[in-house]
């Protein structure tokens, strides 16, 4: 301890002082102790509310579109709904040793509105639900009531396996380039001919527009049926521009020799026009 401030004092004279000044600080913290203790907030205490149930909206799971025939549910994106799907299984590639498929579907619009901006994705697996490819379309245009067929095969893949279902999945309408589509005009496809070659099926036609201006970059898909009328398959191709209110030849070319087909419809998308 210091105690310098004692310095000179007589002996007993410091202890006696020292006592009295331990008192006094221990006198001065237990005031402040009992100031502490018995001081606090005077407002009126509020209690956090409890907490009440939470609700939570479900969602429905979303179903994937399968199927074979016309009967099929119909799985919806948005107005536009999948109504048939079909497929087959061949040999392919430069050889015919490679194991392919072809595949085919239709969607309808079933609202009362023009749509644009569709994503489709295909999905195909065998017979333990194993993934074996994939593919994606994009549909420019719907009016409607307006079908859309669309057709392809799974072009270079040499699958592991038969395909022995098709899924096909619908977006909802992007409409990103509704207000450039006229109010009005369709192009429709006549006088359509399939000729099967050595390594090729080939589809000719006459484009028909009744739009009232160019349609620039169209695109053209081919659905195969065989003889009892089911899809089994089809093809896709760029088309030349279609003049407006004119007509053009086009042609849809698949590069594989796809088996059994005895009848064909093409579709005609807008493509592009923004």
């Amino acid at each position: 301890h210091n105690n310098s401030f004692f310095k000179g004092f007589p002996k007993e004279f410091k202890f006696k002082n020292m006592y009295v000044a331990i008192g006094v600080v221990v006198a001065v913290a237990i005031v402040g102790l009992i100031i502490v203790l018995t001081s606090g907030d005077d407002d009126e205490r509020t209690d956090p509310p409890e907490p009440g149930p939470t609700t939570t909206e479900e969602q429905p799971d979303p179903t994937p579109t399968t199927g074979t025939t016309e009967d099929q549910e119909p799985q919806s994106g948005g107005s536009v709904e999948v109504v048939e799907v079909g497929w087959s299984n061949y040999m392919g590639g430069f050889d015919n040793d490679e194991l392919t498929a072809s595949y085919g579907f239709i969607v309808e619009n079933t609202g009362d509105e023009t749509v644009t901006d569709i994503q489709v994705s295909v999905s195909a697996f065998d017979a333990d639900g194993t993934a074996l490819a994939t593919d994606s379309h994009t549909i420019y245009m719907l009016r409607p009531g307006q079908k859309m067929g669309i057709g392809d095969e799974f072009w270079g893949e040499n699958l592991p396996a038969e395909v022995a279902d098709v899924q096909v999945a619908v977006s909802e309408p992007q409409n990103w380039s509704l207000s450039d589509i006229p109010e009005e005009g369709v192009l429709e496809a006549e006088g359509v001919t399939t000729t099967t070659g050595n390594y090729d099926v080939k589809t000719t036609f006459t484009i028909h527009s009744t739009f009232d201006r160019q349609i620039s970059s169209p695109y053209g898909y081919a659905i195969y049926r065989d003889a009892n009328g089911d899809i089994i398959g089809g093809s896709t191709g760029y088309l030349n521009f279609v003049p407006a209110n004119g007509s053009t030849a086009g042609e849809i070319t698949s590069w594989e020799v796809i088996p059994n087909i005895a009848s064909t419809e093409v579709y005609i998308d807008i493509g592009y026009i923004g």
